[in-house]
């Protein structure tokens, strides 16, 4: 359990966070005005921004910040925003992918992103907790709870897990401590947490949040936030994407800032 004071600590901390990404999010979009059929992507090696449009799969991230910075702010000029970058997007809204569910059992394990087909790659580990705990919260059946559950306990107690709670790219990557952390990973682990603490019991609960807790102090702090204006006018630094294929190794990440500023806004909401 914590203090007093450290609680008024972060609270500062989520607010300032919250006020970096405002400045961020309006100098991003302002950046690509120009360019109707474009979304933020990543920065290149060279610091350069590389945009997608909207049929990439990580086009619908940068609209969901603004729309979240203008639900904190209430800005016109954020809403504006908002809206037009979700217009870039529109025509994607009834795109869908078809699964085959009759026997719910996978053919093959395999993994394109992590160590090796037996390792935890990091995100895909966050992507499991976020999902299973939304699909509990759509559902209410306690099956999604209790796989949710059980990942939240996985990551938490995994020994490579660092004392800050930013994973390593891959739980089980060769060269621990000697890895690269993942700032997505831990953002989408961090908002994954704050809901899932909303349906366990009290002694749990309050484990999930010390660890979102710090995840966000971590996330907060000068070695992951970016100053204004610079970073590319992304919100986070050191994401990793694709280590395997050597692409988008330690830059910003679309993805990775809107799961930071969802997780900001959950514990405004929900915590202070």
């Amino acid at each position: 359990m914590e203090n007093y004071s450290d609680l008024q600590e972060l609270e500062i901390q989520v607010n300032n966070a919250l006020e970096v990404a405002r400045v961020q999010s309006i100098n991003m979009a302002l950046s690509l005005k120009d360019e109707p059929e474009l979304l933020p992507k990543t920065l290149t090696p060279e610091g350069q921004l590389e945009t997608c449009r909207s049929d990439w799969w990580v086009s619908g991230f940068f609209p969901g910040v603004l729309w979240y910075i203008y639900e904190n702010t209430g800005d016109p000029e954020l809403k504006s925003w908002a809206r037009e970058y979700t217009r870039r997007v529109e025509d994607q809204k009834h795109t869908t992918d078809h699964h085959d569910t009759v026997t719910g059992k996978p053919e093959v394990k395999h993994t394109a992103q992590g160590y090796n087909h037996e390792s935890t790659w990091a995100r895909g580990q966050g992507w499991g907790l976020y999902g299973f705990t939304m699909m509990y919260r759509k559902t209410g059946n306690s099956l999604y709870l209790d796989q949710a559950a059980g990942m939240a306990d996985f990551i938490i107690d995994h020994p490579n897990l660092p004392e800050d709670k930013i994973p390593y790219w891959d739980f089980d990557a060769p060269n621990i401590p000697n890895e690269l952390r993942d700032a997505s990973a831990a953002a989408i682990i961090c908002s994954a947490l704050l809901e899932l603490s909303r349906y366990v019991d009290d002694e749990r609960a309050e484990i999930y949040l010390d660890v979102a807790r710090t995840q966000i102090r971590t996330l907060s702090s000068p070695p992951y936030l970016a100053e204004k204006g610079a970073n590319g006018n992304f919100i986070l630094k050191h994401g990793v994407g694709h280590m395997p294929n050597g692409t988008e190794i330690d830059v910003p990440l679309t993805y990775a800032d809107y799961y930071f500023v969802e997780a900001l806004m959950r514990y405004k909401q929900w915590y202070l």
